[in-house]
């Protein structure tokens, strides 16, 4: 939490923690940082290579060859009784989506595109690595995505995570028998929003979560957040690893992100700190 107030002050000066009227800037409408792709900081590091944190991914994943994906944060600032006022203009949107291409996941003809996709990823640019996380098929085998909870959540007002239950389970129906609107894509072709209309909707339910908790999902559940109503932050890390073998498919993409990664260690000063499980 610390770390990330570290990074906004760093990114936006006249940002600053203690100064509630000065958090109009910095941050997108769903509280990620703005103008920012994967984050290596040193903290985030850290936590990435959490031997607890791994063992989780590695029991759902069924094996310890496993591979952690990099992303960004999320932090969704208080909306009521800030300095005696109400923010409601900083409450993030409702939502609920798939981080993946419904159309394609359970198609076998795709899967060339994807793997097409995937082998032209250049991670020096760190876009690559959030859109890896997205760009999945079934021939992967089992994929998840998890968030890592900093902030206790015990009520709905206190925003949070929200998932369809089961969605995973009647995915392939629904995406094959018509349950999908082309005019729901999001951001390019790797996410699917589900439309406010849509009867989905009415089945997400709220996750509490504890501070320090990790909640982990197949990543065929229909899954969002809803807004912030409290006088509490909410602070949150999206984090997912995946099996090996998919990188060693294309051992020049392996070597690349390798490399990439490799620098983005040195240049926080990590090498030192990484652990056998980093």
């Amino acid at each position: 939490f610390d770390d990330m107030w570290a990074q906004l002050e760093e990114r936006v000066p006249s940002m600053q923690r203690t100064e509630p009227d000065t958090w109009n800037g910095g941050l997108t409408r769903f509280g990620m940082p703005k103008g920012v792709k994967a984050v290596f900081r040193r903290r985030f590091l850290q936590l990435r290579q959490e031997p607890s944190i791994h063992a989780c991914f590695a029991s759902i994943l069924e094996t310890d060859d496993i591979v952690c994906g990099h992303d960004r944060w999320l932090l969704h600032r208080p909306t009521r009784n800030v300095n005696g006022a109400n923010r409601t203009e900083w409450e993030t949107q409702r939502n609920i989506h798939l981080d993946l291409n419904p159309w394609e996941y359970a198609n076998d003809k795709a899967v060339a595109e994807v793997n097409q996709r995937l082998s032209l990823l250049r991670y020096s640019n760190p876009q690559s690595f959030v859109s890896e996380n997205n760009d999945v098929h079934k021939s992967m085998g089992r994929c998840v995505q998890g968030i890592l909870n900093l902030r206790d959540i015990s009520i709905a007002e206190n925003g949070g995570t929200i998932i369809v239950p089961g969605s995973h389970k009647t995915f392939e129906h629904w995406a094959k028998y018509g349950g999908l609107d082309k005019r729901q894509k999001a951001s390019g072709p790797m996410q699917y929003k589900v439309g406010n209309t849509d009867p989905l909707q009415s089945l997400a339910q709220h996750i509490p979560m504890r501070a320090g908790s990790l909640l982990i999902w197949d990543q065929r559940c229909v899954h969002g957040s809803i807004p912030n109503k409290s006088q509490h932050f909410r602070a949150a890390i999206p984090i997912r690893f995946f099996d090996a073998r998919i990188l060693r498919s294309n051992r020049a993409r392996a070597k690349e992100r390798a490399a990439a990664i490799r620098q983005q260690i040195e240049f926080e000063g990590f090498t030192e700190a990484l652990t056998d499980s980093g």
